[in-house]
């Protein structure tokens, strides 16, 4: 199965005048306009895994609530305290200073996190 880009979530969300705000601020290094807007739907993009028919039942349904408490069930305490930080956009460095854990465990974490995400997202479209 093909994964979805960001880009083609964002014109399958009906967002792709941000694809152009996004370019032209990466390519002339200035700031975005809307980067609230975008990083919201880059959390939506991560949170679907790009999965095509996970993104169809989130927009469908609209109620992403319902998958994050799936994820959070999947999840060690530690591992979905990783996951809220990374999904804002942390770094592994600035994880490992919060949560007081060594890198390493970020970023076993962070493998742990991803595979068991795949997996919940692979059986939500079958």
């Amino acid at each position: 199965m093909n994964l979805v880009t960001f880009q083609e979530f964002l014109k399958y969300r009906g967002k792709e005048q941000l694809i152009d705000f996004i370019k032209d601020s990466f390519k002339n290094n200035k700031s975005m306009p809307f980067h609230t807007l975008a990083i919201e739907l880059y959390n939506d993009y991560v949170l679907t895994g790009g999965y095509p028919n996970a993104i169809i039942n989130y927009k469908n349904s609209e109620d992403y609530n319902l998958l994050i408490h799936k994820i959070k069930n999947s999840l060690s305490k530690v591992e979905y305290e990783i996951f809220e930080l990374l999904i804002r956009d942390f770094g592994w460095k600035d994880i490992s200073e919060i949560l007081n854990l060594e890198p390493k465990q970020v970023d076993n974490g962070r493998e742990r996190i991803k595979r068991k995400i795949r997996k919940l997202l692979e059986n939500e479209t079958d």
